[in-house]
């Protein structure tokens, strides 16, 4: 390695491990992720006029907030069309199988997930059986969207892990900015309480994206970690600045700890919830009435 290779790495190093002490400011803000809801299942859209369909959607898009936020606090969640965040959430009412020559079969809601800059696409669940099942006198904006409202209440805990597995997790709630490495071995201090975003510390996973530090320049380093709570028992035994910062806050802290570098060698790219149940316990004021939150 060059004097001058050498001198950038050690400037390079200096610099993380100064990040590392403390993040200079905390944001403390989950992603915003506007949520929309689309009628495209031609029986249904037949069902409707234009402006019905209209209707149907807007309201259904509320429905979906709501539901979604007694699932998930990780995120947060909108129906408001004119809000400028480019994650959008875009929930399809369509056929399983899509194309001019699929035959009819059943309907389902498709996810799509815009997360610049990818995107992810999945068939969530299925809705109903198509064509002769549906009666489409009998459909009103009003029955369409009891029906709805039955169907999500009745969506087990495999389907929302299935939204967080295919989607919800591929967000990052925390990057370089937000989140301090501390410790031997090295855990990560993440900037909300596990009461602030209703995570189980049971069961509760996450995965810690890092570039580590070597001779050579920086190599990826991805780390899963479960979910504790940073409560030192008095600032003697950790830095002044760290305790104020993120005391009873999330420390993740990872599943195989051994061959982890020194926390001074890792810089954060992001943090990302893998696995995700909703704490009826610590949150149970959140929870809205006459809801079941997975267990």
């Amino acid at each position: 390695m060059s004097v001058s290779n050498r001198s950038t790495l050690v400037l390079t190093i200096a610099l993380a491990a100064a990040q590392w002490i403390v993040p200079s400011a905390a944001r403390a803000q989950t992603p915003r992720i506007r949520v929309a809801f689309r009628v495209r299942a031609s029986e249904y859209r037949q069902a409707f006029s234009g402006a019905e369909r209209r209707t149907v959607e807007d309201s259904a898009t509320a429905l979906l907030v709501q539901a979604l936020l007694r699932h998930f606090r990780f995120v947060t969640f909108t129906a408001d069309s004119a809000d400028a965040t480019p994650r959008v959430l875009l929930v399809t009412l369509d056929q399983k199988d899509r194309g001019p020559s699929a035959p009819l079969g059943e309907v389902g809601l498709h996810v799509l997930l815009r997360n610049p800059p990818d995107s992810t696409i999945s068939y969530w669940t299925p809705y109903r059986r198509a064509g002769a099942d549906l009666d489409r006198e009998a459909v009103t904006v009003e029955t369409f969207l009891a029906e709805l409202a039955i169907k999500l209440d009745g969506l087990v805990d495999a389907d929302w892990d299935r939204l967080v597995g295919e989607h919800l997790s591929r967000i990052s709630i925390a990057d370089t900015a937000d989140v301090a490495v501390w410790g031997s071995p090295a855990g990560w201090l993440i900037p909300y309480s596990s009461k602030q975003i209703c995570i189980d510390t049971r069961t509760g996973k996450l995965l810690v994206t890092n570039q580590q530090i070597t001779d050579a320049g920086f190599e990826d380093r991805d780390v899963i970690a479960r979910v504790a709570t940073f409560h030192p028992r008095d600032s003697t035994t950790v830095p002044s600045r760290i305790f104020t910062r993120f005391k009873d806050h999330i420390h993740a802290k990872a599943l195989d700890p051994s061959g982890l570098p020194a926390a001074d060698s890792l810089r954060v790219s992001g943090v990302y919830i893998v696995e995700y149940h909703f704490d009826a316990v610590h949150c149970a004021t959140l929870t809205p009435p006459n809801t079941e939150p997975n267990q």
